[in-house]
């Protein structure tokens, strides 16, 4: 099958996400006093135990969170990977829609990975907050969900040898980083990027055609 242009992007749903994304970074960076309080509180993932009782709402935050990012760089990276693993998880659904001859639900299965991959993601950093006793800490951005995207990817590009040596070497490079963290300073919320793999690769055998794309960098 001929791989297709990496940056060739005529899926909607990835886009949609990628514009909210930049829409809650601008509105957290330029917006106005009362909007970027709003968002900092109903938006940021915060320990359970570091809530009011009541404030059910809050709860919210293990899907809202994935909308928000601290820096451009953050923005920049999570959304070019959610648009490309995006494309890939559409077009590997579709290709399985097709071979069963039922109605494409592509973009049913685009959301459906990346927040079930924003939620598990969150879920495992709740979890690592608990076991490593954290108590004034908070997360935010998409890479739950992206890392589910990812595992979907992976499944559509190969199948379960590609989708396992994908994790291995995506668990690999977050050990690298949180090592380095005392070096970098960038503190890396790696049990959500693992929990939010773990939704993607269960999910995507049910929903994806494994071996059905592919991606290049050709223009």
């Amino acid at each position: 099958m001929q791989n297709e242009p990496m940056l060739n992007i005529k899926e909607r749903p990835p886009i949609i996400i990628a514009g909210l994304i930049i829409l809650c970074f601008i509105l957290m960076t330029y917006g106005p006093t009362s909007i970027r309080d709003f968002i900092y509180e109903y938006g940021l993932l915060l320990r359970p135990d570091n809530l009011e009782r009541g404030e059910w709402i809050h709860y919210l935050a293990l899907l809202t969170h994935s909308l928000l990012h601290g820096s451009m760089a953050h923005l920049v990276l999570n959304g070019f990977m959610l648009l490309i693993f995006g494309v890939a998880v559409m077009r590997g659904a579709h290709y399985l829609a097709k071979e069963k001859a039922r109605k494409d639900t592509s973009a049913q299965t685009f959301y459906l990975i990346f927040f079930t991959g924003v939620l598990l993601g969150g879920l495992a950093q709740w979890v690592w907050w608990y076991i490593s006793q954290q108590t004034h800490v908070s997360a935010l951005g998409a890479s739950g969900g992206v890392s589910a995207l990812f595992a979907g990817a992976a499944w559509a590009m190969g199948s379960w040898d590609r989708m396992i040596k994908f994790g291995l070497a995506y668990g690999l490079v977050n050990v690298i980083m949180v090592a380095s963290t005392p070096i970098t300073g960038i503190n890396m919320g790696w049990a959500a990027h693992l929990g939010g793999y773990v939704g993607g690769a269960l999910l995507a055998p049910f929903f994806i055609k494994p071996n059905s794309t592919g991606l290049s960098i050709k223009g």
